[in-house]
C-alpha cells in the first residue's frame, strides 16, 4: 500500500483560494436573480391574460346575444314569389 503525503499547508491554501473565488464569483447569484425576475414577470402576465381573457369572453358573449336578437322574436322570412 502506497502512502500519499499531502502538504497540509498547500492544501489549506488551495482550499482557501477556491473558497475566496467561490464567494467572489457573482455569476450564479445574477443567474438566480434573473430567474426570479422572469418567474415574477411570468406570473404577472398569466394573471393579466386570465383577467383579460374573461373580459374578452364576456364581450364576445354579449355580441353573440345581440346578434341573435330577443328570444321570443320569430325569425324574419323572405319570400321571392310575388304576392
Amino acid at each position: 500500500m502506497k502512502h500519499i503525503l499531502i502538504n497540509t499547508k498547500s492544501a489549506q491554501d488551495f482550499t482557501l483560494k477556491k473558497a475566496k473565488q467561490f464567494w467572489a464569483d457573482e455569476s450564479a447569484a445574477v443567474a438566480i436573480e434573473y430567474g426570479l425576475i422572469s418567474a415574477l414577470i411570468s406570473i404577472l402576465l398569466i394573471s393579466a391574460f386570465s383577467a383579460l381573457g374573461d373580459n374578452i369572453e364576456a364581450s364576445f358573449v354579449g355580441i353573440a346575444e345581440a346578434l341573435q336578437g330577443p328570444p321570443d322574436e320569430k325569425p324574419i322570412s323572405f319570400s321571392m314569389t310575388p304576392g
